[in-house]
């Protein structure tokens, strides 16, 4: 019984794709991408429309009624506010004959926008009737999730979630 001895060699290395001068680039992200991207962000804004309504419900109705608290017009404004801007970036999202990478660009000044008008809620709406607990700022639950939902370059998603992430203290 003679033994044939399998020699184990690693496979040839595939060449990576050249640039006209022969230096590796990165590229642009692919169009199909973008717009999957641009579809989870339209998604994302009626979801936030309908957190910014669920608020305003709250405030509007259900804390004066069941608390008999005064109505905190700071807050409804901020709210509306907030309803205008997310629905104004659904419209924007739908309608717009902008590139994706825009579009995907307008996100991250939407997560901004957002991060700000939840600091000011924090800060001038519910600061004098919030106990003075520690507590996770709804910014990050922000942050995360257009962190999973944008396929932005990391360098920019840092930026975006930094200035982001800063709205609370500034405007504190």
């Amino acid at each position: 019984m003679t033994r044939h001895l399998k020699a184990i060699a690693p496979r040839a290395p595939t060449p990576p794709p050249a640039g006209a001068s022969g230096i590796r680039t990165s590229g642009r992200m692919p169009e199909d991408l973008l717009q999957e991207h641009v579809r989870r962000l339209t998604a994302s804004c009626v979801v936030i429309v309908g957190c910014w309504t669920f608020g305003l419900a709250m405030d509007a109705v259900a804390v004066p009624t069941l608390l008999g608290l005064p109505r905190n017009t700071t807050a409804l404004a901020i709210e509306v506010a907030g309803i205008a801007l997310s629905a104004g970036m659904f419209a924007y999202l739908r309608s717009s004959g902008h590139r994706s990478d825009t579009k995907t660009t307008m996100g991250l000044v939407f997560m901004v926008a957002n991060a700000l008008g939840i600091a000011l809620m924090n800060a001038s709406a519910l600061g004098s009737t919030m106990p003075n607990l520690p507590m996770v700022s709804w910014t990050a639950v922000l942050i995360l999730l257009f962190a999973a939902i944008s396929p932005t370059s990391p360098r920019r998603m840092l930026i975006a979630g930094f200035t982001a992430a800063t709205m609370d203290p500034l405007v504190a």
